[in-house]
């Protein structure tokens, strides 16, 4: 019987190491990652199920928990057009093959709560091999923009922004309608970090409209300010640079001005021009918070010229002048 599992287990190892060997150097982790996703579908209950479970795990920034990927499961059962209850040997199987990693939540209130992620490796495959994404990179923790320079994002195909749009909707949906605070935050928290992962609004044409990604966007801001304006002084005007950080606040400081930054150039865009200075005009004092008054600050020199740009389509030439002359200043300091 020994003998049997040990020939059993020596035949596996060579159906693995075969493919790799035939494979060149520099393609090898994408090809072992690749078989070892098929491995897991092959030993799983439904395996059109279990890759759309790996896929949605795959999008998101932040730890899973049970509840996210209960979320996961569903909207993968959705997809496929299965009432499928196997979440829990899914994730199972996910662990088994190193594919999902347990992880320790240092910030809960609560304690350590059980958490889970993706391996960056494993997330990059997804991106570019499963869902067409030009590459494999993760979004830079910088403002998106025009002069950025920064590597853009975006879901790849036309499948893969359909399941992100959904997915985030799901999240979004389940956070209005549950009335459990802690969940409701981790609920919009999760669904941020979905849209942070895999969009910006420089790379919309390639995926989707200008109208629908500033409809998600602005369900987004909406949601987070909702939760947030029960929470004391959080949301609220201050000139304390103290005031931009909170444990209670489901984003920082950094990802509210990321947030308000996209929606911004997203209108802008579209041409929205109005719509677009009075949202970056809101990120500005966002950025100068953040930044404490620092006038060569990265994000406050950004919304300056995102500003700049923005008088200049309005024709206020003078306006746009004056917020040039600003951001030529921040050279000197």
């Amino acid at each position: 019987m020994r003998l049997a599992k040990i020939i059993m287990e020596s035949e596996k190892l060579k159906a693995f190491l075969l493919p790799l060997q035939r494979t060149p150097p520099d393609r090898r982790v994408s090809r072992m990652i690749g078989l070892t996703i098929d491995e897991y579908e092959e030993n799983s209950p439904n395996r059109a199920v279990a890759r759309k479970f790996l896929e949605h795990a795959c999008l998101f920034m932040r730890p899973l928990s049970n509840e996210i990927l209960k979320v996961c499961h569903e909207s993968a059962s959705q997809k496929c057009n299965e009432l499928s209850d196997h979440r829990e040997q899914l994730q199972q199987l996910l662990l088994k093959y190193r594919l999902l990693v347990p992880v320790a939540d240092y910030y809960s209130t609560r304690g350590v709560d059980e958490k889970w992620t993706t391996h960056p490796l494993v997330r990059g495959y997804v991106f570019h091999r499963l869902h067409g994404a030009d590459s494999e990179e993760l979004p830079n923790f910088t403002l998106p923009g025009f002069t950025s320079g920064t590597a853009a994002v975006y879901p790849g195909s036309k499948r893969a922004g359909e399941l992100v749009s959904k997915l985030i909707d799901s999240l979004i949906n389940k956070a209005w309608s549950s009335e459990d605070k802690d969940k409701q935050k981790a609920l919009a928290g999760a669904a941020f970090s979905v849209m942070r992962a895999r969009m910006e609004a420089i790379t919309v044409p390639k995926w989707t409209s200008y109208d629908k990604y500033i409809q998600l966007s602005l369900r987004m801001l909406n949601l987070i300010k909702a939760l947030q304006k029960g929470s004391g002084a959080l949301w609220s005007h201050s000139d304390n640079p103290s005031d931009a950080m909170s444990e209670h606040a489901i984003l920082n400081a950094e990802e509210v001005a990321w947030l308000y930054n996209d929606l911004g150039l997203a209108l802008c865009c579209e041409g929205s021009m109005h719509d677009a200075f009075a949202v970056w005009e809101q990120g500005y004092e966002i950025n100068r918070l953040i930044e404490s008054g620092e006038r060569a600050g990265h994000f406050v020199v950004q919304s300056k010229l995102h500003l700049c740009h923005t008088m200049l389509e309005l024709g206020n030439i003078n306006a746009a002048n004056q917020f040039m002359e600003e951001t030529e200043e921040a050279n000197f300091w």
